[in-house]
């Protein structure tokens, strides 16, 4: 693990351009920049998913790599689900979800999803978490009263 020295705890430097920058977590912003300087493109994935996702992508041009964790409620362990997505919007795994609550949760968030630039793939690895607490939905908040 590399230690982060003065402003790399923020993110790397701070100029006026960055206020044209969406807002992140500052821990958010000091990963992305851990990986950006390691030069290796599926840095955003875990580690033991990186050379698998190599192999599956081949010599495609990849346009985006990340890891994404999801609340997936009725799971009580974590599950990864790598995923490569085209730029028709097709995507393939190299698993299945163990749990037909991960496929569902996968597949609700993957309907929201863009495809991939044009000649491009996007890698994933969707992280489903397993959550402690019951969740409400929007739907099911309470209605504040007057």
């Amino acid at each position: 693990m590399q230690r982060l020295q003065m402003a790399d705890g923020l993110g790397g430097e701070i100029t006026l351009s960055s206020l044209q920058e969406p807002l992140v977590p500052v821990a958010v912003r000091a990963e992305r920049l851990m990986q950006r300087r390691s030069g290796d493109p599926m840095a955003a994935l875990p580690k033991h998913w990186r050379d698998a996702m190599r192999l599956e992508v081949g010599e495609a041009e990849v346009s985006e790599v990340a890891t994404i964790r999801l609340p997936a409620p009725g799971v009580s362990a974590r599950q990864e689900i790598p995923l490569v997505v085209d730029d028709q919007g097709r995507g393939s795994s190299l698993v299945t979800p163990a749990s037909p609550e991960v496929k569902s949760v996968v597949e609700r968030w993957a309907s929201d999803q863009s495809p991939a630039s044009p000649g491009t793939v996007k890698v994933m690895v969707v992280a489903a978490e397993p959550l402690r607490q019951p969740v409400v939905l929007p739907d099911q908040a309470a209605v504040p009263s007057p």
